[in-house]
């Protein structure tokens, strides 16, 4: 484990920096970014977001009272300044002015914990979708081939016998950090991990230069406020993984690839389903395929999907390339399985329940064309959309969900600090735009009752947008609660009765 006392200074001198209040060259004991989470001589950074909305600087008081030792503050950031820089004087606290306070943050956590990321092989993958299930498949390959490796993702963090539940797909760049040092600490060698676009556009991996990257496709998404201006900066954002890295696989048949490759130096490779790269499947199957070019291997798939497929072929790609034999590959992918990701529960009488994390209009309808190719009876779908992001992606998913599925439930994902009858209201906006057949029932659980009470032979139900998320996200407080449970729980209602 780090020596946890630092001289402040130390984790300082990759930033420029101006110390107005006390000397920087102290011990601390750790670097925290959340108030309630602050130890006796930490040194707290005031990210925006937790501070400087508030005129009484709550969160910087309660770091103090928590025993805080030295406050990093963003110059830019003033109307309080005043205030601060009186409360620092009063406690006898270092205060410490940045530019950019994340960049900082990021570069202080890194040298805290001892450049970690040098001492592991780092796969990072950015996309709209499939980040979780390609990098899943790279950690399940890895361990079955005798490779400690780790994950970061929106899964958790998952390593050794570890499993974080983690806030954000890409955590925040301390707790990124440390996972990285814990990881090592536990024999990792290898760390897979789910690169977002707020995960760049706010820092949260800064100081890596992955050893591979991975660019699985995009689609307009987490547009809107508190995420990204529009969809080009989406697109920047995106794209800056590949100005960090050393190896990058992209597919080739995603129509903003050239986006993601325009400012990229290092060693490019091409994955294709649709076209001959340096690495394309041929002779694709409901459960097989067959690649040629870089990898010539026919490998046998659990999760359906073309999509499934795209994921598989980014993985095989980075996998071979790191020094991991085909047939070996081979041996690994046919048993893999994703925790909520198209995950399968079959139910009497020909009825199947799809549950799937599909939280965007993208993702909806890869997910509903796949599961259309199965011919079902009747396709129900379920779901909601999360509160405080933005409309749009609730209009997108309403309309697909009206357009691809025979019957659609609106109801409640997590609402957050929205009103979940307003954040139906505008699924039910999109669903008018199509002839598509819908009911809302607000309460989740209710929601997939009435699915399973009106359920027909041969019938299949997706429950899509939480998929392996075990809360549901109110006013603020997470409540247990897990899909495939709720799915368990109705079919040992008395009254639910198969037709």
């Amino acid at each position: 484990m780090l020596n946890s006392d630092v001289i402040l200074q130390d984790i300082l001198r990759k930033n420029s920096y101006l110390c107005v209040q006390g000397s920087d060259i102290i011990t601390i004991t750790g670097i925290a970014y959340d108030s309630r989470r602050v130890l006796d001589g930490n040194v707290f950074f005031a990210v925006s977001g937790q501070c400087y909305k508030d005129a009484e600087m709550e969160y910087v008081k309660e770091a103090l009272m928590r025993g805080a030792v030295a406050i990093v503050w963003e110059e830019s950031v003033s109307p309080v300044y005043g205030k601060l820089m009186k409360l620092c004087e009063e406690v006898k606290c270092v205060l410490i002015l940045v530019k950019e306070i994340r960049h900082c943050m990021a570069n202080a956590a890194s040298l805290y914990y001892g450049e970690p990321q040098n001492e592991l092989i780092t796969i990072g993958i950015t996309g709209t979708k499939g980040k979780s299930t390609t990098a899943g498949m790279i950690h399940q390959i890895l361990n079955k081939c005798n490779v400690p490796c780790g994950l970061i993702g929106t899964n958790g963090a998952y390593y050794a016998d570890t499993v974080e539940r983690l806030r954000n797909t890409t955590p925040e760049s301390v707790e990124v950090f440390r996972l990285l040092r814990d990881m090592i600490d536990n024999h990792v060698k290898v760390v897979v991990m789910e690169v977002s676009s707020q995960g760049l556009k706010m820092a949260r991996v800064e100081g890596i230069i992955f050893d591979y990257a991975i660019f699985s496709n995009l689609g307009p998404d987490h547009i809107g406020e508190g995420e990204h201006a529009d969809f080009e900066e989406y697109i920047q954002y995106k794209s800056k993984l590949f100005q960090t890295c050393k190896e990058a696989w992209f597919n080739k048949d995603d129509p903003y690839v050239y986006r993601m490759t325009e400012k990229c130096l290092c060693n490019m490779y091409y994955y294709s389903m649709k076209q001959p790269s340096d690495h394309y499947a041929i002779e694709i199957n409901s459960d097989s395929f067959k690649t040629q070019g870089f990898v010539e291997e026919v490998f046998e798939l659990r999760l359906p999907g073309r999509y499934n497929v795209y994921n598989a072929l980014a993985a095989i790609g980075v996998l071979y390339s790191y020094g991991i034999p085909a047939f070996r590959i081979k041996a690994a992918l046919k048993d893999v399985t994703i925790d909520g990701r198209m995950e399968k529960i079959e139910l009497p009488c020909k009825i199947t329940v799809i549950i799937d994390y599909a939280h965007n209009a993208t993702s909806l309808e890869a997910l509903l064309l796949t599961l259309k190719e199965y011919h079902p009876k009747r396709l129900i779908a379920i779901f909601g959309c999360g509160g405080n992001r933005s409309k749009d992606r609730r209009f997108l998913m309403g309309e697909v969900s009206g357009r691809y599925a025979d019957f659609t439930i609106i109801t409640s994902d997590n609402p957050r600090y929205e009103n979940p009858q307003d954040i139906m209201a505008d699924i039910v906006t999109g669903m008018q735009r199509t002839n598509g057949q819908y009911i809302c029932i607000e309460d989740r659980r209710q929601a997939v009752r009435y699915a399973l009470q009106h359920a027909k032979s041969g019938d299949m139900i997706v429950l899509a947008g939480k998929g392996h998320e075990d809360y549901q996200e109110i006013q603020g407080v997470r409540y247990p609660m897990l899909d495939r449970e709720l799915v368990y729980e109705a079919i040992t209602k008395e009254e639910w009765n198969v037709r």
